[in-house]
């Protein structure tokens, strides 16, 4: 079986030191991604030059006319990686300093789920913020096992526990979950897509949360909100 052909989304916005930490983070990858697209929200801060200047030939750059929030932003870049022919996407904004092995950690996840014969609605890392604490968590899947009880902890010793919910900081999505739910709803503009989207992406089967997938979190205003 090929190895699936992975494209990073990250969506930005008049943040251009942090977006340049990010994409260099997701270059220093140990599996590196097979393409990388730019959502930029019509950043007004020298973003697009830099894009021009010190990503051209390595970054797909998709330029938005005006700032259509993450909502719309992660729509465009989900459809233009599904067109350039991704099979697997790797969501986070602009703000995500991926660990060296995060992609490999989620792939290696996914397909110790695959040799149970288990599909995940999405994948997603582990969250800290830039002191250590954990951030962006999502929310246990509780559904029950043949027993009547809740199943969160069958794949703890695998490092991966069910989850219903997460947000746009580094979730790994199928071509085939897309096809078969769709895109974020772009009118949502930033609150709350990422919320409805893993919801809806997780209806049937949980998405899983991959302990080995380590992610930072560089927040201007730490904290829920």
């Amino acid at each position: 079986m090929r190895a699936p052909v992975v494209f990073a989304v990250v969506v930005t916005w008049n943040r251009r030191a942090l977006l340049e930490q990010c994409l260099a983070h997701l270059m220093a990858q140990t599996r590196p991604c097979d393409g990388l697209i730019v959502v930029d929200n019509a950043s007004d801060d020298g973003t697009a030059d830099m894009l021009a200047d010190a990503w051209a030939g390595r970054a797909t750059v998709v330029r938005m006319a005006t700032n259509t929030g993450g909502a719309g932003g992660f729509n465009a870049g989900i459809r233009a990686a599904a067109q350039a022919g991704a099979d697997r996407v790797w969501l986070m904004d602009d703000d995500v300093l991926a660990a060296p092995d995060a992609l490999e950690a989620l792939l290696a996840a996914e397909a110790g789920l695959a040799d149970e014969g288990v599909v995940p609605a999405f994948l997603c890392s582990s969250v800290r913020s830039p002191d250590g604490h954990l951030t962006n968590t999502p929310e246990i899947d509780r559904r029950e096992n043949v027993l009547g009880y809740p199943a969160w902890g069958e794949r703890l010793e695998q490092g991966m526990a069910p989850v219903r919910q997460a947000t746009f900081v580094s979730v790994l999505v199928s071509r085939a979950a897309v096809m078969r739910h769709g895109l974020p709803l772009a009118p949502m503009f930033i609150w709350g897509d990422d919320t409805e989207y893993t919801l809806r992406l997780s209806r049937d089967e949980p998405g899983y949360l991959v302990a080995a997938s380590r992610v930072e979190h560089v927040r201007a205003t730490p904290g829920r909100l």
